[in-house]
């Protein structure tokens, strides 16, 4: 981890780096001199222009045309669009006490079990899988009881609001767990009777239990699905993460300082190095199981992230070590004085030649050993 004065040394190497054929992701922060700008002007020199891809999550974003959209919902696997949804849970806050663990236990066993289900009606139903859709069948619990007993996914149309039902004829054991997993989590809403339809439920308590889930992801998915739709509920997304890593390409993303983020803004950067994460481990996987055992050395890959935190770099650090190894570099700058206040629950090294120095694309910072 490295001071974020320190990056800029970084920015200045790029030109050298990038004609070496080597990928780049940077986390672009607007209060900083450098960035977006900066990085197109060095992929120019070394004629690499058209594999810059702009993912920009700054204020009035969702009404500009000149950055690129995103929605790894409609790419990746069950377990992936998992890691995604659970993503955007807020962190429980102390005055919740343990109140607030038990909802979001019970938030990621309900995102659990509908990821499995959502990635089986994109694949087979032809769902258009995005963070809209994921958010409001989360959110709806006539959804939730239609799925775990009735075995169809009631869409709403977003103009006229009639609803298509997708059924789930046809599931195969693997993608059926989730089902079991919705019946599970309504059959733990106390009040609920499983033998009435949901039309005819007597008791509100299962209604309030479950507004009480919710209410650890709505401000977040709320952010992508309608404030940021533009983006993030496309069909054909032009952010492909895996390809990023694996193609070695150049991907600039712009949002605001995380250093006094609120947690609306985190979750989006979250989601992001969540989808990164992802093709990390792809990037990893495709390695091992290259063509006669013999193991294929991809392009170097280098990750940039100034004003990092733990908040943001939750789980993350399960990565760095094992992505450096296959050419993935991870370089995080953070306000060293103020996170001393603030101990982060990811400990990083800082090699002793580099503590006072300047960093540059041969250097990998990673968690301690």
């Amino acid at each position: 981890m490295t001071p974020n004065a320190n990056i800029q040394p970084f920015i200045t190497d790029l030109p050298r780096t990038l004609r070496n054929g080597a990928g780049l992701i940077y986390f672009d922060h607007v209060h900083t001199a450098h960035g977006y700008a900066d990085i197109l002007a060095a992929a120019r020199t070394c004629g690499r222009e058209k594999d810059v891809l702009l993912l920009d999550l700054t204020v009035g974003a969702a009404a500009k045309t000149n950055g690129n959209t995103f929605n790894p919902f409609a790419i990746v696997d069950a377990e992936a669009v998992h890691r995604l949804l659970v993503s955007q849970i807020a962190p429980a806050q102390p005055q919740q006490g343990t109140y607030g663990d038990f909802f979001q236990g019970r938030a990621v066993g309900l995102l659990g079990g509908l990821s499995s289900v959502l990635v089986w009606l994109r694949d087979s139903r032809g769902l258009k899988l995005n963070a809209a859709v994921a958010f409001r069948a989360a959110a709806d619990l006539r959804t939730i009881a239609g799925l775990a007993y009735d075995d169809v996914f009631r869409v709403p149309n977003p103009s006229t609001g009639a609803l298509t039902e997708l059924s789930l004829a046809g599931m195969g054991p693997l993608h059926r767990s989730g089902v079991a997993s919705l019946r599970e989590y309504i059959d733990g809403l106390a009040g609920y009777n499983p033998s009435l339809p949901f039309d005819q439920q007597t008791s509100p308590e299962p209604s309030r239990q479950h507004g009480y889930v919710t209410f650890c992801f709505w401000r977040n998915f709320i952010r992508l699905a309608d404030t940021f739709a533009s983006i993030f509920t496309c069909e054909t997304p032009d952010i492909d993460m895996g390809e990023v890593v694996a193609n070695a390409g150049i991907l600039v993303v712009r949002a605001p300082s995380l250093e006094a983020a609120h947690e609306s803004t985190a979750s989006l950067i979250r989601l992001v190095l969540t989808s990164l994460r992802v093709a990390v481990s792809n990037r990893i996987s495709a390695t091992f199981e290259a063509v006669h055992d013999v193991p294929a050395i991809p392009p170097p890959m280098f990750v940039v992230l100034s004003d990092a935190d733990a908040n943001t770099l939750s789980d993350f650090d399960k990565v760095t070590t094992v992505g450096r190894a296959m050419g993935v570099h991870f370089c995080f700058g953070a306000q060293i004085e103020h996170a001393a206040d603030q101990p982060s629950k990811v400990q990083f090294s800082i090699p002793p030649s580099r503590k006072n120095g300047s960093t540059h694309p041969g250097s990998a910072f990673g968690p301690a050993a």
